[in-house]
């Protein structure tokens, strides 16, 4: 079981053909954290103009060869065009490596509020991931998770192809232009353009996800 299509189409090129067909798709469970915590998902969304910044370059994508300033400078200039458009900004960190981008924000005199969803956070309630995710309509996630948790409570995602199984994940929700490409020119600019439109078709987009979502539970149930 493989939880998106690209990787699906890539393994296969590894295996003997007798054993192609037994690759199953299978989606990770977060992204059908609605149908598992129904509890606490919003059934009715709020339209709002909130995001939330999820963003690591670590070694690994250093050694890939990507800039760690250039692409946080491209998100910088999103956070920049939507604060002037008064969104409210957050930055949420998975683990400590995603402090880094509140960090280099902070370095720039710029302060947001930061959401930890690890350590005493999750003691105290497990379940505070799902909660926040599940109030916030818009994230842009470079850690893959950050897009299928939002995915799966409901939000919409945002991300910027640093690693093959990002692109891999919009285009199985039917937002591949949501995944920006770091090698475009001022793609932060773009990223900007696409978040605003997502905002103007929020419940057209929110509908559209849903029921990609229930495709995803199906599957699951089948498997």
């Amino acid at each position: 079981g493989l939880r998106n299509h690209g990787s699906m189409s890539t393994i296969r090129q590894y295996l003997r053909p007798d054993l192609r067909d037994k690759i199953k798709y299978q989606p990770c469970p977060t992204t059908i954290s609605s149908y598992l915590c129904p509890d606490i998902f919003k059934r009715i969304p709020e339209k709002k103009k909130k995001i939330a910044f999820n963003a690591i370059i670590g070694k690994r994508q250093i050694a890939a060869g990507f800039n760690r300033n250039e692409i946080y400078s491209q998100l910088l200039k999103t956070i920049n065009l939507l604060e002037k458009d008064n969104w409210k900004i957050e930055i949420v960190a998975h683990n400590r490596g995603d402090l880094d981008f509140y960090k280099f924000l902070h370095e720039r005199r710029r302060d947001y509020k930061l959401i930890e969803l690890f350590g005493a956070p999750v003691k105290e309630d497990l379940y505070c991931g799902l909660k926040y995710y599940s109030n916030t309509p818009f994230v842009f996630g470079i850690r893959g998770h950050a897009g299928m948790i939002s995915f799966g409570m409901g939000g919409i995602p945002f991300t910027v192809e640093v690693h093959n199984k990002l692109r891999y994940f919009q285009n199985d929700i039917g937002l591949p232009d949501y995944c920006m490409d770091p090698n475009e020119k001022d793609w932060g600019i773009n990223l900007y353009r696409k978040i605003t439109e997502a905002y103007n078709d929020y419940y057209k987009i929110r509908a559209k996800l849903d029921l990609v979502r229930s495709e995803f539970f199906n599957a699951t149930i089948n498997n």
